[in-house]
């Protein structure tokens, strides 16, 4: 790839992820409307929306990071979804799936968490905090099966919390508000 076809490609990656962050947001303010109408049953309906959008924009982030492969894998679903609606503000956690795409068959969980927010006078984020899978899980031999984690010992239950933030972060995703980082749970 020549250097001109380079700089191309990254800016129609840098306009795509765009595009997947202002997605996140328009669904974080429907979200956000119906939490305002009291509407449970549309709140309800919103944080599947929300949560597609999230692996989505993950995906993206993610990009053609080798260690990562992304152009031979795909998220399926979020499980064990833990999720607060605060004023502007989105923070889930939970077990992401994901499967091979030369596989349809087994599939595999990781954690991750996010920390989302949206300013109604931007059209995408103001700030975001992604995080996703482990260190010490998912690589070689010692990948383990969709919903379990691997540890030295066998399964492990040290990050079945991570709003402790107990987990050894494979990645980090950051956008700082513009007016700096803003305090974030760890």
């Amino acid at each position: 790839m020549s250097s001109e076809e380079r700089i191309d490609w990254e800016g129609a990656r840098k306009a795509n992820q765009l595009d997947q962050e202002i997605r996140l947001a328009t669904r974080l303010r429907q979200c956000f409307r119906a939490v305002e109408a009291r509407d449970q049953l549309a709140v309800r309906d919103e944080i599947p929306l929300v949560i597609h959008s999230l692996y989505h924009f993950l995906e993206y982030l993610l990009g053609p990071d080798a260690s990562w492969e992304s152009q031979g894998r795909w998220f399926d679903d979020m499980i064990d979804v833990d999720y607060r609606l605060l004023a502007g503000r989105f923070v889930i956690s939970g077990k992401l799936v994901w499967g091979l795409t030369s596989d349809p068959g087994p599939q595999w969980s990781d954690p991750f968490y996010a920390d989302v927010s949206i300013d109604a006078g931007r059209p995408e984020t103001e700030s975001y905090l992604i995080r996703f899978g482990r260190t010490d899980d998912g690589r070689g031999p010692d990948a383990v099966p969709f919903g379990f984690y691997a540890g030295p010992g066998g399964p492990s239950e040290s990050i079945a919390d991570p709003w402790k933030g107990k987990a050894d972060w494979r990645y980090e995703f950051r956008k700082d508000a513009p007016d700096g980082p803003q305090e974030r749970p760890s």
